[in-house]
């Protein structure tokens, strides 16, 4: 599911210490995407992974086959953090195997990862309440908790609105950040017309972006509907 937080958590992960000193900190993050270039991943693999100058490739095979030699000559434990893949074929195309060399995917469709023995699927679940408040907050007041000059039950019913899902909070808590009450009544108003943001209800979310861009002045709104248009 879009907007859960896998990137944040994956990010996070690749900054923690323990799992920094578990693979003695050759911890690798690449972001893959719905289009990658992989010949450009597969070179940023070879420079943090093999560490030497890169040979010229002749095709994807060709970078493929002289990775995996790499890492079947080498013991060190490795983390490849492979963020937002989108498709098997691509994942296929930058699995690779060696002594304590792991790989963490994070994608939105469960389906392209083959379950296997050694296959460990987590799904991030949607934030509940007591997590929820505390991220809305820091985007709409810039602290982690309901200022005491603001309407504390209006504030908790449009964050109730964002159903927990943490892009919904931080896109229409941002949108929110400085705004006089009538604009949060209308931004309540316009989320209850939605449904529960979720992969079966795209349309709510699409009404958490809606709300957050109407929220933005003229020149703003043009700018990001320019850009939503490439």
């Amino acid at each position: 599911m879009p907007g859960v937080g896998k990137t944040t958590m994956a990010l996070s992960l690749c900054n923690d210490q323990e799992a920094k000193g578990a693979f003695q900190n050759n911890v690798i993050f690449i972001t893959v995407s719905q289009s990658p270039n992989l010949r450009e991943i597969f070179e940023t693999m070879w420079e943090k992974i093999v560490r030497r100058k890169k040979p010229d490739f002749q095709n994807i095979e060709d970078a493929h086959r002289q990775l995996q030699q790499q890492l079947l000559r080498r013991s060190k434990r490795t983390l490849v953090v492979l963020d937002d893949v989108w498709s098997m074929a691509i994942l296929e195309k930058l699995s690779f195997t060696g002594e304590g060399y792991k790989t963490l995917v994070t994608t939105r469709d469960r389906s392209i990862i083959r379950t296997t023995t050694s296959t460990r699927l987590y799904e991030l679940p949607l934030l509940d309440g007591a997590d929820a408040l505390p991220l809305f907050c820091f985007w709409a007041f810039g602290q982690k908790s309901i200022p005491s000059n603001a309407d504390k039950q209006l504030v908790k019913q449009v964050q109730a609105e964002c159903k927990g899902l943490p892009l919904a909070l931080k896109v229409i808590g941002s949108s929110l950040y400085g705004q006089p009450h009538p604009a949060w009544e209308g931004a309540k108003n316009e989320l209850l017309k939605g449904e529960s943001i979720s992969d079966y209800h795209k349309e709510g979310l699409l009404r958490c972006l809606e709300t957050s861009i109407d929220a933005l002045d003229e020149e703003a709104r043009e700018c990001f509907l320019d850009l939503g248009s490439f």
